[in-house]
């Protein structure tokens, strides 16, 4: 399955991947016009006033989520697609994904998760190049690009393992921005001892780096990100031990 932003949107593109049995989740540009064939709101119950009209006649409750089925024709060969309409309050302009992963096995609730949950692969791009120096490098060797293309990942592998762990030993919400950008300080000491390779020295330093970011990287508003931003989905770690 392929979850992509609306700079992979083509019609011609998602014949393609239709043609070679590959479910999508697609963001599409607000200015596409194709015809409404059916429509049902983001529970599944059918909106029959809203069809048979261009995508731009329609006229609905912006807050509300719509699941369509649309068609464009394009040399003279239809293109058919589930379309859903959200609203983007941040913004205050419609949102419109394509998809054609089955409603009676995927609501449009859920599509909608999904591509909001996509934002978070763009997070962890970030930080990987913001916080952990994977930039341009000033080198023609291929291999000294490699090798430090791998240390960037690990650096932010490493960033994100310890917030992850700080989240569980502590019971607090930690952001993994805030560690990426206090992991130097925070993870200093750990790094000189395990280069002694002392244990007594690197289980200190590592729960003092814990009890660092348990106090310094916690997320700011918590509360409001469980109603509408990424703890929301009800995320949780994977094989982190505590």
């Amino acid at each position: 399955m392929l979850l992509a932003d609306r700079g992979y949107f083509q019609w011609n593109y998602l014949n393609r991947l239709d043609d070679n049995g590959a479910l999508f989740v697609m963001r599409a540009y607000t200015t596409i016009n194709p015809q409404v064939v059916q429509t049902f709101d983001g529970q599944g119950r059918r909106r029959p006033r809203l069809e048979e009209q261009s995508l731009k006649a329609l006229r609905h409750t912006p807050q509300r989520i719509l699941d369509l089925d649309v068609y464009r024709t394009q040399r003279q060969q239809s293109v058919v697609l589930r379309l859903m309409v959200s609203w983007n309050p941040d913004r205050e302009a419609p949102c419109f994904i394509v998809t054609h992963m089955d409603r009676s096995r995927y609501s449009a609730d859920t599509v909608v998760r999904l591509v909001q949950l996509r934002w978070q692969i763009e997070l962890l791009f970030k930080e990987t190049k913001s916080y952990a120096q994977l930039r341009a490098f000033r080198t023609a060797n291929p291999y000294i690009a490699e090798c430090l293309i791998w240390a960037a990942v690990a650096a932010a592998t490493i960033q994100r393992f310890t917030a992850h762990l700080t989240q569980r030993v502590h019971a607090v919400e930690i952001s993994t921005q805030k560690t990426a950008k206090a992991a130097s300080a925070a993870l200093t000491d750990l790094y000189k001892a395990l280069a002694i390779d002392r244990t007594p020295c690197i289980q200190k330093a590592f729960k003092a780096a814990l009890n660092y970011l348990a106090t310094n990287a916690q997320r700011a508003h918590p509360r409001r990100d469980r109603q509408s931003g990424r703890l929301q989905a009800g995320l949780k770690s994977v094989g982190v031990a505590a």
